[in-house]
């Protein structure tokens, strides 16, 4: 069975954490653009395509790499609220509503 997140699943540190993340992830993304297409162009170079090709592998492992951690802060994140979550429900559904807004 898929679980329905709320928002009251995910805590401030979490939003804050997320937000953090996606801006890390797309300053990088920025910096390795500037540096890499200058212009927002790849730039062709005269010479060896294999030199090209694997200019164009460094790039992409590198941003494999961020997408990957990044990805990986995301599904931690993600872990923890539907963990709220399933506390939570137990909770309700055993009779303790007082204590399903408790983290």
């Amino acid at each position: 069975m898929t679980t329905s997140l709320t928002a009251g699943d995910f805590t401030d540190a979490d939003v804050d954490k997320l937000h953090l993340l996606v801006t890390e992830l797309l300053g990088h993304c920025r910096d390795l653009a500037a540096e890499h297409a200058p212009g927002g162009v790849w730039p062709a170079r005269d010479g060896d395509v294999i030199d090209e090709i694997e200019r164009a592998k460094q790039v992409i492992e590198t941003l494999a790499r961020s997408l990957n951690g990044t990805r990986s802060a995301l599904r931690r994140i993600d872990t923890r609220a539907r963990q709220r979550h399933t506390v939570r429900r137990a909770i309700a559904e055993r009779g303790l509503p007082a204590l399903a807004s408790v983290d």
